[in-house]
């Protein structure tokens, strides 16, 4: 009779973590051995783990970096030597910190900011003497004043911002770098590298203009950084030709400012007293530690959505399973060499749990050391960004629990990776190992049948959830078709493993390799699909973007080449009769080569006679389709280009050919304006020759128009043929729409696109020569180009990455391509190498009975062709289906960029066999093989 003793079936907890406790050393001991006595192969795995890791903690450094740093904010607002800075405002304030942006702003106290006869103000001298007994002891108020004046002399002339202040006082100068020559002294100005670009430079003497028109003139002493104290200023010392206001008030459009030198911090309670005088601080102390009291409450900005939170969820399982399928074949590169140890340690009594600790515990080893490299890999690379882009990321900030999250992850993503090589060598036949024979290995059907099954059901959520704008569905079915995609993978390299007795002996070697050993092959095709099918996703996704961008086609404003300049705001003044000689001088001085001013006329509700400037209402037309088939087939007046309809009666051709209107259609367009129709494509024109227009007036709100007119029409050009600013409105029709003109532009044609630098002179020289000292007064000046405006980004990324020419989806897809190859290559050659650890003894075999050296290198080489292939050709169909469902989700059209996707299915396997041939030896050294 048998039975249970009680107590003795189970150990008891203190037994079991003994005996874990031992194991677990063991397996470190082991583990630490084995790395350095194969450091080749741990240092393949270690980079595996530290690539994940990298990317990792550089987008978590350069997302800390990019929030507000309070020292890097100082330094920019104070230098490093000034204690606060002082604005007058001219009533009493109350200070606060807005939680959410950390930005300081002020609410006035008792008086209101809106209305001029409630603005509060103060004498200018009362409030400095104020602000100087208010100050710490031991502080000094270094007075600086803020105005606008005018460059002359050098080769340029420019309206700029001017900063006066007491140049002498350290703390001052501290605040001001000079990148070449020096500071300014009575009778020089310092300028900024901005200044060089408008013909200003270090010796040049110039005259300097203020408001009121009193010159001085002043020799060029320095040259600042481009951008300082926020804007790019001229820098004058004290005493210079700027004077004080005789009163403070939050009315002036430059404040006046005062700078605290000395040793003593201004505190928060200086702060509060200094506000109750009447001005806004900035402390460095309060700044570095503000108070708590000092905060707004956090604005409520919305709800986090479920479709923002599945994207996320779906990018990051998606990043977690790359990196898992990128370092598994790395590990297994380890597990297939470490058999026979650990079968000699089964021999000797170690249970399954200990031969797979000692697995887990080199992965835990490796991946430590991989993700301590990968974290310091992650912030070099963060620290170059900041030294390239200071202006975005203004210092180098450690976020230590984000990078310890980080390194954590890593370490636990090598531990996950080698489980599964820790459990396969954990359950291998002891016998087989020792003997040296590779026994068979079986695989259950029902990963494939499954995997297939979510593979098809994926791609049909994604695709379905796409045309029905069902967010999560879509973050779903993405994540369902890759895992389901993964899981067919063995059954797929098993049905390919045997069409192999078809093909030449190096590729049947090779599939016949892949089908045995699905371990180290699955990982590495599975790194591949994802790769590919991520790629393929967002190239579909940039070309239907591409495409919907394209309908309707870009429509240059004007011919190419031409200058456009326009008065703004749009409902403020309009270009004076008498201005375009002055503007025509300012043209041909930067432009010689630029035809004549052309003045475009608009159609206004104007006040006054005809010869007012002031522009009350511009008048648009929209006219509609003759059958209203398309209900985006309006044509309008675009008020984003001109402030009105533009009106000529034909006349003028050089204004015609100026706006655009080709060739072709010039004789059509100017004859219809001369019999009083409106030229229209014959979309838009009625047998009867009308049209059906809507007429509005911008500056009523709401305004819905003047119903639908029907006016005079004339056919131009046939269907599809683009005639840009259509509708032109006939000088014949002005009396019948209760409309008069003004000139709202000029246009300049030039034989070729001006350069960015033709282009920040002319805005200069306009701004100095024209608008001068209005404020009210503005005037723009563009150049059409032909392309889409450099503004345009695509929605996947934000807008200053892109801005790397005028069309950055080439850019864009070039980098998706490339990101894509890169991942795809480092999942092969991982599993290449393994194979070339399995295979060394058959191929020592095939040598030594006769086989050609190159024999290896073609047997690399078809390895790395098997694996990339079936990668690319699941991952390219996949992303297929999902980029569709991707495009149909912002209602884009679907559009394949076929070409593109043909080149990255040849480019990944080229590569990856070229190089795995072109690194493989040919010589194989000859082992003796146990029997």
């Amino acid at each position: 009779m048998t039975g249970r003793i009680p107590g003795r079936d189970r150990p008891s907890a203190e037994v079991r973590y003994r005996q874990a406790l031992g194991r677990w050393r063991l397996a470190l001991r082991l583990a630490w051995r084995d790395l350095r006595r194969h450091s080749g192969r741990a240092v393949l795995i270690a980079v595996m783990v530290a690539l994940p890791v990298a990317a990792g903690s550089f987008l978590v450094t350069a997302l800390e970096s990019n929030e507000p740093y309070a020292p890097a904010d100082t330094e920019a607002e104070l230098g490093p030597g000034l204690q606060a800075k002082i604005e007058g405002i001219g009533g009493p304030i109350e200070q606060l910190q807005q939680a959410s942006s950390d930005a300081w702003f002020w609410n006035p106290v008792g008086w209101n900011t809106y209305y001029e006869d409630e603005t509060a103000s103060t004498p200018y001298e009362d409030l400095e003497r104020d602000l100087e007994s208010l100050l710490p002891d031991g502080d000094r108020l270094v007075r600086a004043l803020k105005g606008e004046v005018r460059l002359d002399g050098g080769d340029g002339a420019a309206m700029s911002v001017a900063v006066q202040t007491d140049f002498a006082e350290p703390d001052v100068a501290s605040r001001f770098p000079i990148v070449e020559g020096r500071l300014p002294r009575p009778g020089e100005i310092a300028v900024t590298e901005r200044h060089r670009d408008l013909g200003f430079d270090l010796g040049d003497t110039v005259e300097v203009t203020r408001a009121d028109g009193t010159t001085t003139t002043a020799t060029i002493s320095g040259v600042a950084p481009r951008y300082i104290d926020w804007i790019s200023p001229v820098l004058l010392p004290e005493p210079g030709p700027l004077v004080p206001p005789e009163e403070v008030t939050a009315a002036g459009f430059e404040l006046p400012l005062w700078y605290v030198a000395g040793d003593e911090p201004v505190t928060w309670s200086d702060v509060q007293d200094i506000n109750a005088a009447g001005a806004f601080v900035t402390s460095r102390a309060v700044l570095l530690d503000p108070p708590a009291r000092a905060y707004t409450e956090r604005p409520w900005s919305g709800y986090v959505s479920w479709e923002s939170i599945s994207v996320i969820v779906a990018l990051v399982l998606v990043g977690l399973l790359e990196a898992v399928w990128l370092i598994g074949p790395a590990f297994a590169v380890g597990a297939r060499r470490d058999t026979r140890s650990l079968a000699l340690l089964a021999v000797n009594g170690a249970p399954a749990p200990a031969l797979r600790s000692v697995m887990l515990a080199r992965g835990m080893l490796t991946g430590a050391i991989g993700s301590v490299a990968g974290v310091a890999v992650g912030i070099a690379a963060a620290w170059v960004l900041v030294q390239v882009v200071p202006g975005r990321l203004p210092a180098l900030r450690l976020p230590g629990v984000s990078l310890a999250a980080v390194l954590v992850v890593g370490v636990l993503l090598a531990v996950i990776s080698a489980w599964l090589p820790a459990r396969r060598a954990a359950r291998a036949d002891v016998v087989a190992v020792l003997t040296g024979r590779r026994p068979e290995v079986s695989a259950s059907r029902w990963p494939t049948v499954v995997g297939a099954a979510a593979a098809l059901g994926g791609v049909a959520l994604a695709v379905v959830a796409g045309s029905q704008r069902w967010v999560v569905g879509l973050s779903a079915g993405i994540v369902i078709a890759d895992l389901g995609l993964i899981l067919a993978c063995g059954g797929i390299v098993a049905l390919i493993g045997r069409l192999a007795h078809r093909m030449p002996w190096t590729w049947r070697f090779a599939l016949r390799d892949a089908a045995r050993y699905r371990a180290r092959t699955v990982p590495a095709i599975a790194a591949v699909l994802v790769a590919m099918a991520g790629a393929t996703a967002a190239l579909t996704y940039l070309d239907a973007e591409e495409a919907a961008l394209a309908e309707p086609a870009y429509q240059p404003a004007a011919s190419i080449g031409t200058v456009t300049l326009r008065q703004g705001p749009i409902n403020g003044q309009a270009f004076a009769e008498d201005e375009s000689g002055r503007l025509q001088a300012v043209v041909d001085e930067v432009l010689p080569d630029a035809d004549p001013l052309v003045a475009v006329r608009v159609a206004v509700d104007a006040a006054g006679d005809d010869d007012s400037a002031t522009l009350r209402s511009g008048i648009g037309l929209v006219v509609r389709q003759v059958d209203g088939s398309h209900p985006g087939g309006s044509l309008y007046s675009d008020l984003s280009t001109w402030p009105g309809a533009i009106v000529t009666d034909g006349s003028d051709r050089e204004l015609l050919h100026a706006l655009g209107v080709p060739d072709e259609h010039l004789d059509d367009v100017a004859g219809a304006l001369a019999d009083g129709r409106l030229p229209l494509p014959p979309s838009h024109v009625d047998e009867n020759g009308n049209a059906r227009v809507r007429v509005e007036r911008w500056a009523v709100p709401d305004d819905p128009g003047d119903g639908n007119m029907v006016l005079p029409a004339a056919v131009v050009g046939g269907p599809g043929d683009p005639i840009p600013n259509l509708p032109i409105l006939p000088e014949a029709l002005l009396d019948e729409l209760d409309a008069q003109t003004l000139v709202g532009a000029y246009l300049a044609e030039n034989p070729t696109v001006p350069t960015n630098r033709q282009m920040t002179l002319l805005r200069s020289r306009i701004e100095a020569e024209i608008t001068g000292f209005d404020p009210d007064r503005s005037i723009s000046a563009d150049v059409e180009s032909g392309e889409r405006p450099d503004y345009y980004a695509s929605s996947l990324v934000p807008a200053e990455l892109t801005a790397l020419s005028n069309d950055p989806g080439p850019v864009l897809s070039l980098a998706v391509a490339l990101a894509a190859v890169f991942l795809a290559l480092v999942g092969t050659w991982s599993a290449v190498a393994l194979s070339a650890v399995d295979a060394r003894p058959d191929l020592a075999t095939l040598a030594a009975v006769g086989a050609a050296p190159s024999a290896r290198r073609r047997v690399v080489a078809a390895q790395a062709a098997t694996i990339s292939v079936i990668g690319s050709a699941l991952g390219l169909v996949a992303g297929i289906a999902i980029g569709v469902g991707w495009t149909l989700l912002p209602g884009y059209p679907v559009a394949v960029p076929w070409p593109q996707l043909a080149a990255l299915a040849v480019v990944v396997p080229v590569l990856a066999t070229t190089a795995a041939w072109t690194v493989t030896r040919s010589r194989v050294t000859l082992t003796r093989r146990r029997s």
